[in-house]
């Protein structure tokens, strides 16, 4: 599989630091970061395929696995003159992160891992990930929005910061069906 022309966000120089988005969002989650640590190390934040500004991944989207997002991750990175970078994945970014340990550890300097975990779903869980799949056939990213945004952005930080709940569910909104679906 040829590498994705991942977009993605930069500052900084020094050692590579990349950091992996969770789902459903893309590389702006991390735009607070990205100037926070540019000091320390030149910060990448990819859309991984399907999400932001990059494109899908070729062939049926029901088909993608973490190691399609980490061959694609890799090749990226190899293209943008990284041999040896630190991983920080969130979430579903984990998710990649961990599958690419395992694929290109050749290319790891240090993993970091946010909010995720090791295993796979549970039976209810991928049921709830199936269904979220036809509803978002049906009806678009705003049926993730319905979905995880209760999860994602307290009623206190609503009420308090609603910026914050408006920059969350834009993120969301604009991530592509077929990006959603592989994932």
């Amino acid at each position: 599989m040829a590498p994705a022309n991942l977009h993605h966000a930069e500052s900084g120089v020094g050692e590579a630091l990349v950091l992996v988005h969770g789902f459903p969002f893309d590389g702006k989650m991390w735009s607070g970061q990205l100037d926070a640590l540019s000091e320390q190390a030149r910060v990448l934040a990819p859309d991984l395929p399907g999400f932001g500004d990059s494109s899908a991944l070729p062939g049926n989207a029901e088909d993608t696995s973490m190691g399609d997002y980490a061959a694609e991750l890799a090749g990226w990175a190899r293209d943008m003159g990284i041999t040896r970078l630190t991983l920080a994945g969130h979430s579903m970014g984990g998710y990649v992160a961990m599958a690419f340990a395992r694929l290109y550890p050749d290319m790891l300097a240090r993993l970091v891992l946010v909010c995720t975990r090791p295993g796979p779903d549970t039976d209810e869980g991928r049921q709830g990930r199936y269904k979220m799949v036809e509803a978002v056939k049906e009806r678009g990213p705003q049926a993730v929005v319905e979905g995880m945004l209760p999860k994602l952005v307290s009623d206190a930080t609503r009420q308090i910061r609603p910026e914050v709940a408006q920059q969350v569910e834009e993120i969301m909104q604009r991530q592509s069906v077929d990006g959603i679906v592989a994932a």
